[in-house]
């Protein structure tokens, strides 16, 4: 009766321990999974700012490419008067 007892509450204990398991891993899918939402949505967030930004450089960049070719002119035009002259 002893030995039945003891076999009993072993397989109790081995389904409980695999069952916390399971249960476990469950949990940590689901957190996975919200961690995966979190970072989407952060991402979705900062995409905005990261075309603004962008915007604001694109802006940059032409301005100082007009300013360098509008030098560059000024100075091949300076050069080609003084060779002609």
């Amino acid at each position: 009766m002893i030995p039945a007892l003891i076999v009993t509450a072993a397989v109790i204990g081995w389904v409980v321990v695999v069952y916390n398991g399971f249960i476990k891993l469950r949990q940590r899918s689901h957190q996975a999974f919200s961690d995966i939402d979190a970072q989407l949505k952060r991402r979705h967030d900062l995409v905005p700012a990261l075309v603004a930004t962008v915007k604001g450089y694109a802006g940059h960049e032409k301005k100082t490419l007009e300013e360098v070719v509008a030098r560059r002119t000024t100075r091949t035009s300076r050069r080609h008067s003084s060779h002609s002259g």
